[in-house]
């Protein structure tokens, strides 16, 4: 059994100062139905994210992630909620653990966190431990309908043949003091993308003209 948790977030410059991870190159929305009225806005968030190199430098830090995802769509006029849980991914011959008990190393927070919108979409953008620690390709976003059935928060199958399974009958003790502790380091990653969300266009050309090196795919 594979485990990783979330590092500690220290940020105070949403894009300076914070070494930048390989890129993360897909996300999983294909379980969240193309006619849900909330699909659009899930991948325009994805893309910006994507754009302004958020799962890049980010991704591992799901407080952060799912923090800064429920800021944004709630001023947008959703509900939103940062649910603790742990993640559970399996294929036919492993399983990897996200945020469960007992594996955090030196610096990290036991447990993992995701975005609950409108109380029935789960959104996880804090999944770059799972491609540090497991499948150096894994998706660095997914989004799907929560089944709410008992402990099971939702499951999604992935199109790489692994399903994907969040769970809530155990979450890690800190969680609480962890997102409490992380509020105040946010409010610079919000005003980037608030600046950044209100002059797209000019930001992607400056862009173009300087080069990128992140690569993003939606299915």
């Amino acid at each position: 059994m594979n485990t990783a948790s979330s590092p500690a977030f220290t940020a105070t410059d949403p894009l300076a100062g914070t070494p930048l991870i390989k890129p993360f190159i897909q996300a999983a929305l294909q379980n969240l139905p193309k006619d849900h009225a909330f699909h659009s806005d899930v991948r325009q968030l994805y893309e910006d994210f994507r754009q302004l190199a958020y799962f890049d430098r980010y991704g591992s830090v799901c407080f952060a992630m799912a923090a800064l995802t429920a800021k944004i769509l709630r001023a947008r006029g959703h509900a939103t909620e940062v649910k603790a849980c742990h993640a559970i991914f399996s294929s036919a011959d492993e399983e990897f653990y996200l945020g469960y008990k007992g594996y955090a190393e030196p610096g990290q927070v036991e447990g993992h966190v995701v975005c609950v919108v409108n109380g029935n979409i789960v959104l996880d953008f804090g999944l770059g431990n799972a491609a540090r620690h497991y499948r150096e390709n894994f998706y660095s976003a997914i989004a799907c309908v929560a089944s709410n059935y008992g402990p099971v928060l939702a499951t999604s199958e992935l199109p790489n043949g692994m399903r994907a399974q969040w769970r809530t009958d155990w979450t890690g003790p800190d969680i609480d003091a962890e997102l409490k502790r992380q509020e105040p380091l946010l409010q610079p990653l919000l005003a980037n993308y608030e600046s950044y969300r209100k002059n797209r266009i000019g930001y992607l050309l400056k862009k173009l003209f300087m080069g990128t090196k992140s690569k993003g795919l939606l299915i």
